[in-house]
């Protein structure tokens, strides 16, 4: 238990238990017993299997979710479990795509959470998958204060999975929302790049993940897998450490996968 209060590795879970409220807006996992399924899974392997001691979810459709059973899992742990009831903006999310809930989530969990009160280092992820390699990915955790995995050549980054200082945040993505408009071709991947280069200008400490995020779970837009097979997994890796997805090294412009 000593070791765990120590690590002190925050993990931001997102989520959407009912879609069916936003239209099942960019989602083609719309059963909401699977999509619960899939939350409280997830939720129970990041208790029990990750490296992070401090795991707060987020849900912005109003489902009732049980979070006192998983309170009481994390106990049992060493760890500590919160969940954030955030308001739908039904309306607002139908109009601007699901980019706008999701950085519209961030924003309420971070300004809701009272365990991330007196935190800075938060790990994002997406809810309804597992981070399989998070011991690894926690490894450079001291290392900078904003992780994400960016292609510049695409001009977007990751945001199922990002590190960043909550200080930062604040400062740089405060109402990052309103931004987000997939209508007019402003996703939440291609908004996050537009700031990061901008806030770089300012001194913004970004760098990348020195491996390759491995999920388990599959994409609700797509229905395709997160992670690739073995081979592809330890060659994205190998790139990782090569910097290939570093803000500014333009490296990822040569790349096909």
């Amino acid at each position: 238990k000593e070791k765990r209060t120590e690590m002190k590795n925050v993990a931001l879970l997102t989520g959407t238990i009912n879609t069916e409220i936003f239209n099942n807006t960019g989602n083609k996992i719309c059963d909401i017993k699977e999509r619960l399924n899939q939350y409280e899974n997830s939720i129970y392997r990041y208790i029990r299997d990750s490296e992070f001691s401090t795991i707060v979810f987020g849900e912005n459709s109003g489902y009732p979710f049980e979070a006192r059973k998983f309170e009481c899992v994390a106990n049992t742990y060493g760890k500590s479990f919160e969940f954030v009831s955030c308001p739908s903006y039904v309306e607002e999310t139908i109009r601007c795509g699901k980019s706008y809930g999701e950085a519209r989530v961030i924003d309420d969990i971070l300004k809701r959470s009272e365990l991330l009160q007196t935190e800075d280092i938060i790990y994002k992820l997406t809810g309804r998958i597992f981070l399989e390699n998070s011991k690894d990915i926690c490894k450079t955790a001291n290392k900078r204060k904003n992780e994400f995995i960016i292609y510049d050549n695409k001009k977007w980054c990751f945001t199922n999975i990002f590190k960043f200082s909550k200080n930062n945040y604040l400062k740089y993505w405060d109402k990052v929302y309103e931004q987000c408009d997939e209508k007019n071709g402003n996703d939440i991947e291609r908004v996050f790049y537009q700031i990061i280069c901008e806030a770089v200008k300012e001194g913004l400490d970004v760098g990348s993940f020195n491996v390759w995020p491995c999920f388990d779970g599959i994409q609700g837009a797509t229905l395709e897998p997160y992670t690739g097979g073995k081979m592809e997994r330890c060659l994205r890796s190998f790139l990782c450490k090569a910097g290939c997805f570093t803000y500014g090294t333009k490296a990822s412009k040569f790349l096909k996968i």
